[in-house]
C-alpha cells in the first residue's frame, strides 16, 4: 500500500526526474537506517562462479548509471547489482526526453544512450569501499568511436574495472547507440569476445583473482544467430550472458501513445522474448555457462519462468518501478 501511494506521486514527475528522486529517496532511507521499512530479509545464498550471492535477485544495468547507489539498493536486500554502463570518456546521452513509461502495458521505453562519468570516475567513486553485495560493472564503447576502434574502449574499460568488482559485463546489444547491430556482422563478435577473454587472463594473473566476464545480448536475435552466439562463446571461455537487453521491436500487446517512440522497450511485453532467448541459450550454451535473465520480472510467476530455463540468476528493474522492492520479497518467498 505504501508504494502504490509513492508510485502514484513519482508517475506525475517525468519518468527520468522521479528515478531521480527515488535514487535519493533509497540514499535517505539508507543513510537514516530507515530501508528497515523496505528491506527483504529473506536469504537464498548461491554460489555462481564462485561469487557469494545472499540471494538471486540483482538490479539490473541502468538503474544506477553513476555508482550513486550501491548501498541503498543493498538496503532493499536484493542480492547484487550491476552499475553502468560506463564508457571511457563520460558521455551525457542522448537529448531529453529520453525515457517515456507505458502505464497500461507495465514498460518503458528509454533512449538514453550511455549517459555516465566515464569509467574512471567511477572507479574513483567505489574503490576502495567495502560494499555489502557483490557488484557487477558493465561497460561499452563510447558513442563517438567508430566501430572498427570499439575493441579498444572495451579493453581499456575491462582494465579499468577488473579489480573493483565481482564481475563484469560486456554490454554489446544497447539498441539507442549508434550502429548496434554492427557486432553482429563478419567476424566482429568472434574477435571481441576472443580479445576480451585473452584480457580477462592477462588481468586475472596480474591481480592474482579470476573475475568472471558475461556478454549481454539482444532479445531481437533470432535463434540461428544465438544458436551461432553460443558456438562462440563455448569456444571462447566466456563466463557467460546477461539475457537480455531492451528490444527494438513493439509487441502488439503495448497500445499506447508513446510506444512509437524510439528507444528500447523494457517491462512485462517484453518478458515472452528474452524467456525465449534464455530458453535458446540454455539449450545451446554448455550446461556449465552461466546465464543471467533479465526482461520482464514483474512476479513471481515471471521469475519462476526464468530458472525453470535455466537461469542461475534473475535481474530486475522496470519491474520494481511498478511492483516495488515488495517484488523482491514475494519472489523469495516462493
Amino acid at each position: 500500500m505504501i508504494y502504490k501511494l509513492l508510485r502514484a506521486f513519482l508517475f506525475l514527475l517525468p519518468p527520468e526526474t522521479a528515478h531521480q528522486f527515488t535514487i535519493h529517496l533509497l540514499n535517505f532511507l539508507k543513510c537514516f537506517h530507515l530501508n528497515c521499512l523496505i528491506k527483504n530479509k529473506i536469504k537464498r545464498t548461491v554460489i555462481i562462479n564462485g561469487i557469494k550471492f545472499e540471494n538471486p535477485i540483482g538490479i539490473a544495468a541502468g538503474f544506477d548509471k553513476y555508482a550513486d547507489a550501491i548501498d541503498a539498493m543493498a538496503g532493499i536486500g536484493v542480492g547484487f547489482i550491476e552499475i553502468g554502463t560506463f564508457t571511457p570518456k563520460s558521455q551525457t546521452g542522448n537529448p531529453k526526453p529520453r525515457l517515456f513509461r507505458l502505464k497500461k502495458s507495465r514498460a518503458l521505453i528509454n533512449r538514453m544512450g550511455f549517459n555516465n562519468i566515464g569509467i574512471d570516475h567511477a572507479i574513483k567513486k567505489i574503490q576502495g569501499k567495502n560494499f555489502s553485495i557483490p557488484i557487477g560493472i558493465s561497460i561499452s564503447k563510447n558513442n563517438d568511436t567508430a566501430y572498427e576502434n570499439a575493441l579498444e574502449d572495451y579493453l581499456y574499460c575491462l582494465a579499468k574495472a577488473y579489480n573493483y568488482c565481482s564481475y563484469l559485463a560486456v554490454n554489446i546489444s544497447c539498441p539507442n547507440v549508434p550502429n548496434p547491430a554492427d557486432f553482429w556482422a563478419g567476424k566482429s563478435f568472434a574477435e571481441l569476445i576472443t580479445a576480451i577473454k585473452a584480457k580477462q587472463l592477462e588481468l586475472a594473473e596480474q591481480y592474482k583473482k579470476y573475475i568472471p566476464v558475461f556478454v549481454k545480448l539482444s532479445p531481437d536475435l533470432t535463434e540461428e544467430n544465438i544458436k551461432d552466439c553460443a558456438k562462440l562463446i563455448n569456444e571462447s571461455g566466456i563466463d557467460g550472458v546477461i539475457a537480455t537487453n531492451t528490444t527494438t521491436t513493439r509487441p502488439e500487446v503495448v497500445q499506447e501513445s508513446d510506444r512509437n517512440e524510439k528507444g528500447g522497450l523494457s517491462g512485462e511485453p517484453l518478458f515472452p522474448l528474452s524467456l525465449q532467448c534464455v530458453k535458446h541459450l540454455r539449450h545451446y550454451l554448455k550446461p556449465e555457462l552461466t546465464i543471467i535473465a533479465v526482461g520482464g520480472i514483474h512476479s513471481v510467476a515471471s521469475a519462476k519462468a526464468y530458472f525453470e530455463a535455466g537461469a542461475q540468476l534473475i535481474q530486475i528493474y522496470t519491474g520494481l518501478i511498478y511492483e516495488g522492492p515488495g517484488l523482491v520479497k514475494r519472489i523469495l518467498k516462493t
